[in-house]
């Protein structure tokens, strides 16, 4: 039987909440080691026309977010919602919704910085 809705809605702010802190300790990595500077500088070496660097960098940046902010994501947003019987959607289903929402975050990022 499934568990009750306070215990879904506690379990999904505690998740919340952790990636919350979990994005702000990534972005402190990445801009206090300096390997925000170096991926610009790869990118920047391995990329053609100045005009791409920027889709370039913002890629590489969500793509290395998505990959480390998978399992959590996974957690919260799958595994909850079938243990509390709140989805039936197969994982391949899942990650394709992942992969259209990041194709559309990635073209909103470029239209809001205007490449």
């Amino acid at each position: 039987m499934p568990e009750s809705a306070t215990e879904y809605s506690r379990k999904k702010y505690t998740v919340s909440l952790f990636g919350t802190a979990y994005l702000l300790f990534l972005l402190a990595i990445f801009l206090v080691s300096g390997f925000s500077s170096d991926l610009l500088l790869w990118v920047t070496g391995h990329t053609g026309p100045s005009w791409l660097i920027m889709p370039a960098y913002l890629l590489a940046v969500s793509l290395l977010y998505a990959l480390l902010e998978l399992p959590l994501s996974l957690y919260g947003s799958f595994y909850l919602e079938r243990r509390f019987a709140l989805s039936r959607q197969k994982l391949s289903a899942w990650f394709a919704d992942q992969l259209k929402s990041g194709l559309l975050s990635y073209v909103f990022s470029l239209i809001m910085l205007g490449v």
